[in-house]
């Protein structure tokens, strides 16, 4: 798969919007490539309690990748999307389970990095 999606929340300590007490969160939805590490989607801001999944369908991201013929990798709050690959969650039963969960989950490094220089 080319492409990997990532729901990230990003905290702002010294902003507080009217009538919230602590800090107030936001989340953008990430599409990354994952070869190169390149950003080539970002939706967002959405408010920091949107499920991964409702943020995926409100984008329209599944439109975008049917219309191009693309899947890709997510981590498990994307499970069940469509045109989206997740781990699967729970006790893993068989080692095809593991394997297909480490086979996804090894691209993590790459996207974790990016989404790192993003909040520097």
């Amino acid at each position: 798969y080319s492409y990997f999606l990532s729901g990230d929340l990003w905290s702002y300590k010294n902003w507080t919007p009217p009538g919230k007490k602590k800090h107030f969160t936001i989340k953008y939805q990430l599409l990354i490539g994952t070869i190169t590490g390149k950003i080539h989607y970002i939706y967002g801001p959405v408010p920091g309690s949107y499920h991964d999944a409702k943020l995926y369908k409100i984008s329209k991201l599944d439109s975008w990748l049917s219309q191009h013929n693309e899947k890709c990798l997510g981590d498990k709050g994307y499970e069940g999307c469509l045109n989206a690959i997740s781990p699967k969650k729970g006790t893993l039963t068989t080692d095809e389970d593991e394997v297909y969960n480490r086979t996804i989950n090894k691209y993590r490094y790459l996207i974790e990095q990016t989404i790192g220089i993003l909040k520097k």
